[in-house]
């Protein structure tokens, strides 16, 4: 496996792994707690250049700030679904 692969593999298993802890305090409704994971990762997406990631982050930020549930809702699962192979499939059914 080359370095690069390598590299890419360890940010996918670290973004499921962030994504997780998300939702983790989604469901335990500690939503003031994603808006701090949400910035966290949206810098790191910024620095890889993933924008899409990075805008589905400050809106789950900006959202938990609102506490508005059903739209925290949607871009953890939006983020969840950039990856296909993410693991984050039905985790959040509330």
């Amino acid at each position: 496996m080359t370095t690069m692969k390598l590299c890419a593999f360890n940010n996918n298993f670290w973004y499921k792994q962030s994504l997780q802890h998300i939702a983790t305090l989604y469901r335990t409704e500690q939503l003031d707690k994603i808006k701090e994971e949400a910035h966290f990762l949206k810098t790191s997406a910024k620095a890889i250049g993933a924008e899409i990631c990075a805008h589905h982050l400050q809106t789950l930020e900006d959202s938990s700030l609102g506490q508005d549930k059903a739209i925290c809702k949607l871009h953890i699962q939006c983020c969840g679904s950039i990856i296909p192979d993410t693991i984050l499939g039905g985790i959040i059914t509330t």
